[in-house]
C-alpha cells in the first residue's frame, strides 16, 4: 500500500548563467509524493516530461527535439539512488530522495532552460507516480564550448566512473565494456554538431 506524504513548496531556483552560456547541466533532487514502483523502461517516462515541459514554452523547439533525425542537443540521466527490485519493476520510496541530471547541449535549448526556470515546476509528473522537486543545481557549471576545449586543453586527464550497470550497442549486439569508441563516438557526434569546433574521428 501507497503511503502518502506532503508536498513540499519549493521556490524558482536561483539558477542563472549569462546569454552566451552554450553547455547547462540541471541535476533535481526528487522525493516520491508516495511509495511506487516503476518498470525498467522508465527512463522514456522521464524523457516524455522533458519534451513535455519544452512544448509548454516552445512548441516548435519541443517538435525538433523529438523529430530531429540529427544529434539530440540534451541528454537525461537516469535516476540514481537506491530502488531495490521488486520482481520486474523498483521501488521508489517516500523515505530516500533521488537525482535526475539533465545536460543541455545547445544555445536553444539553454535559452529554452533560463526562461522555463523562471517558473520552474515544484513536481515531476510520471504515468508510474510522481515526484516532488525539492531542491535544483547547476551540476555541472554552466560553460561554452570554447571554454570547455580550454578547460581540456589545460587539464587532458579525463576520468569517468558508471553508476549503473552500462553496456553499449553496436551493429545490434550490447557491449558491457567500455570500448573507446563506443565510449566517445556520441560524446564526439555531439560535439561536432553543437560546438562550431569541429574534430575529427
Amino acid at each position: 500500500m501507497a503511503r502518502t506524504t506532503r508536498q513540499s513548496k519549493v521556490a524558482s531556483p536561483k539558477l542563472t548563467w549569462n546569454q552566451s552560456t552554450e553547455l547547462v547541466g540541471l541535476t533535481l533532487k526528487l522525493q516520491p509524493q508516495t511509495d511506487f514502483t516503476v518498470a525498467p523502461q522508465y527512463p522514456t517516462e522521464l524523457h516524455s516530461w522533458f519534451l513535455d515541459q519544452v512544448r509548454r514554452l516552445n512548441a516548435e523547439l519541443s517538435a525538433a527535439l523529438h523529430d530531429g533525425q540529427s544529434e539530440k542537443p540534451f541528454t537525461l540521466s537516469q535516476l540514481s539512488g537506491e530502488m531495490p527490485a521488486q520482481g520486474r519493476q523498483f521501488l521508489l520510496s517516500t523515505q530516500q530522495t533521488y537525482g535526475w541530471t539533465l545536460a543541455l547541449l545547445s544555445q536553444p535549448v539553454v535559452k529554452w532552460a533560463k526562461k522555463w526556470l523562471q517558473t520552474a515546476p515544484t513536481e515531476l509528473r510520471l504515468r508510474s507516480g510522481a515526484f516532488n522537486i525539492v531542491e535544483w543545481q547547476l551540476d555541472p557549471p554552466a560553460t561554452t564550448y570554447p571554454q570547455l576545449l580550454e578547460l581540456a586543453t589545460d587539464n587532458p586527464l579525463l576520468t569517468l566512473s558508471f553508476i549503473t550497470p552500462t553496456s553499449f550497442r553496436r551493429k545490434g549486439n550490447h557491449l558491457p565494456l567500455p570500448v573507446p569508441f563506443n565510449l566517445f563516438h556520441s560524446y564526439l557526434r555531439r560535439w561536432n554538431d553543437f560546438s562550431g569546433i569541429p574534430v575529427a574521428d
